[in-house]
């Protein structure tokens, strides 16, 4: 029972994460310096700290199997967090090619 409430603090972070990050978009995106918001960062700086979620997504995966000792709820995890992964990767790959928020150009406003 305990180890389930782990997995409900972390989706219940996630989506707090994802209502935090809707509520505040007007602001200078930046591709230099340290920016501890992942919304305020350029979409090229947000595809590099993407990529570097890939090795914590798999060590977060072999934490999972060996603290719940459940191969099916390892798959389930893995599958969303590598989906969830592949998503971001794509889009802000996509999006920093496009010129949507390279090199600090332009205001990211939500109307």
């Amino acid at each position: 029972m305990e180890k389930y409430l782990l997995l409900v603090i972390i989706i219940s972070a996630e989506a707090i994460f994802l209502l935090l990050q809707k509520k505040s978009r007007t602001f200078e995106l930046r591709d230099k310096g340290i920016e501890i918001c992942y919304w305020k960062l350029s979409y090229r700086r947000r595809l590099i700290r993407t990529l570097w979620f890939i090795p914590i997504a798999v060590i977060e995966l072999v934490w999972f199997y060996f603290t719940f000792k459940s191969g099916f709820l390892t798959c389930v995890i893995g599958i969303l967090c590598g989906g969830e992964l592949i998503i971001q990767l794509v889009y802000n790959y996509r999006r920093w090619k496009n010129g949507d928020g390279g090199e600090m150009e332009s205001l990211y406003i939500m109307r």
